[in-house]
């Protein structure tokens, strides 16, 4: 990352100069990342991966990273797949209590598996459409 920094803070600059954002895409294992993408122009990271397709909880990389840098993911894809309704709701509720409604979209982190029901996407919007509306 330190290699790199220097070349997304350059995006960085081209992007806000157009009154844009830098979402910058970044799952798997970011835990030993997190402090040199907390020194660049990044605005958001996309996509924060739970075990076990990454190495870090959305709420640990909130608290590790400035407010300022927003993020993306936290649902982990086997979560989607694996868990009855009831689970993935009590997760998502876990999620968002634990993140606190500081700079997030909450989505599946990585790429969500083949097989997921659209029951459990229409369950996750609803989930968020009452936290929304409840901050």
């Amino acid at each position: 990352m330190n290699y790199s920094a220097p070349e997304i803070n350059e995006w960085g600059k081209i992007i806000h100069a157009s009154g844009k954002y830098l979402i910058h895409h970044a799952c798997g294992h970011l835990r030993a990342l997190l402090d040199s993408m907390a020194k660049t122009d990044i605005d958001m990271i996309e996509s924060i991966s739970p075990p076990p397709t990454g190495n870090i909880e959305l709420w640990e990389a909130r608290e590790m990273l400035p407010e300022h840098i927003g993020l993306i993911g936290g649902i982990e894809p086997t979560k989607f797949l694996n868990s009855s309704l009831d689970e993935l709701e009590q997760y998502v509720n876990i999620l968002l209590n634990k993140v606190n409604n500081k700079r997030f979209i909450l989505s599946n982190s990585d790429s969500c598996p083949p097989g997921v029901l659209l029951e459990k996407f229409r369950l996750v919007t609803s989930i968020l459409t009452a936290y929304e509306r409840d901050c």
